[in-house]
């Protein structure tokens, strides 16, 4: 039975609402009876910009619970006791709550009350994740599939690539064709450095190919000049060969479209020299209304990159804690991240002051009128930044 309380949170602005970048606290997690020790990766899952889904303990250790909060909706919680579950995982679109043990994965709908699916992958399961509202991802030690919830078997998609073998995988992607698959790994290299690994798969070709980056994103968006829109792929990394700087690669995937200009490959530099040593791109998110590439780091810093050109246009922290989770702001252009201290934020890109921002700096003449022709109002007047 799913427990309801009422926790009145305040939205704390962090940020200056003049800024280009605001930042509003959503919700504080241990106010919700989360340990602080258990706010990690991966108790602590977003399946949606209104989900949270925890695995922690109670007062007693030997019990453990999901909890589903909705920092947008803070005043409700559910909680149900899943014994001894290693990770748990709410759907985004109903109450549907995937549980596993190992090798094995179920799939209870709560509300009902019953056990909805049930499979043994023969190996463990180390990620996985609902990349719709009606389709579970799974990748284990060598392959990965896709459960659709109507079917009593999971299909299997591909073979993990040898170079992610022993990495921690973090991430999946599925672009909106569901033809452009990611799978992403990092591990620690011998000099103590994080390094990140990408599998990309095609579906309609069956092949893959592995490049270096730590984050990535299959966004959907239609080029200047294009009629139609296209999956990108947006991978950022920064590697210790060039330690003050990072890359962003963007990417247009194919095949190529009638009345499209040529496919375009675009790469741009992240500047981390006043990042912290070590940082290094967490989460790859996109705004589809600006053009926009989010990059969040680690430690906090957030890199906005034209996803044209991957110029990059704003670089600034957000916030000083660790975030280590994060989704895309379903009905506005920004981020509802996690960090490490249990804040949950919601970063956004303020477009009146973009436009003033544009209007004082100097850049790229095509950047900045491709931007002000998305931003611009009649009643936007120009003060200071």
């Amino acid at each position: 039975m799913g427990e309801c309380r009422v926790c009145w949170v305040v939205k704390l602005v962090i940020s200056d609402m003049s800024s280009l970048v605001q930042v509003v606290q959503l919700a504080q997690l241990q106010d919700y009876g989360i340990p602080s020790n258990q706010i990690t990766f991966p108790r602590v899952i977003f399946t949606s910009d209104s989900c949270i889904c925890i695995r922690h303990n109670t007062h007693d250790s030997s019990k453990t619970r999901a909890t589903l909060v909705n920092p947008r909706q803070p005043s409700c919680i559910c909680s149900w006791p899943i014994n001894d579950a290693e990770s748990a995982l709410m759907n985004p679109n109903c109450l549907l709550l995937a549980l596993r043990v190992g090798r094995i994965a179920e799939v209870y709908n709560v509300e009902e009350k019953i056990l909805h699916r049930q499979h043994d992958f023969g190996n463990h399961v180390d990620f996985w994740v609902w990349i719709d509202g009606k389709t579970l991802a799974v990748i284990t030690k060598t392959d990965v599939y896709h459960w659709n919830m109507r079917s009593s078997k999971p299909r299997h998609i591909f073979a993990r690539d040898a170079q992610l073998q022993g990495m921690e995988i973090v991430g999946y992607h599925q672009d909106t064709s569901k033809l452009w698959l990611a799978l992403s790994g990092l591990a620690l290299n011998k000099g103590g450095h994080v390094v990140g690994m990408i599998q990309l798969y095609s579906r309609s070709s069956q092949l893959g190919q592995v490049i270096e980056a730590q984050a990535v994103a299959l966004p959907l968006y239609t080029f200047s000049r294009n009629l139609h829109p296209s999956s990108v792929l947006v991978a950022a990394v920064h590697s210790r060969a060039r330690e003050k700087f990072g890359q962003l690669h963007v990417v247009e995937l194919g095949p190529h479209k009638d009345g499209n200009t040529s496919l375009r490959n675009s790469r741009g530099s992240l500047p981390f020299t006043s990042c912290q040593p070590g940082d290094f791109p967490s989460a790859v998110q996109f705004s589809s209304h600006l053009g926009l590439v989010l990059v969040l780091t680690k430690h906090g810093f957030l890199f906005l990159s034209d996803i044209e050109t991957a110029q990059l246009v704003h670089c600034t922290q957000v916030t000083g804690d660790i975030v280590f989770a994060t989704v895309p702001a379903s009905r506005e252009q920004g981020i509802v991240g996690v960090c490490r201290n249990g804040k949950v934020l919601f970063i956004s890109v303020c477009e009146q002051m973009l436009y003033q921002f544009l209007v004082c700096r100097t850049m790229s003449l095509y950047v900045t009128q491709r931007l002000m022709q998305v931003v611009w109002k009649p009643n936007y007047k120009v003060t200071s930044v």
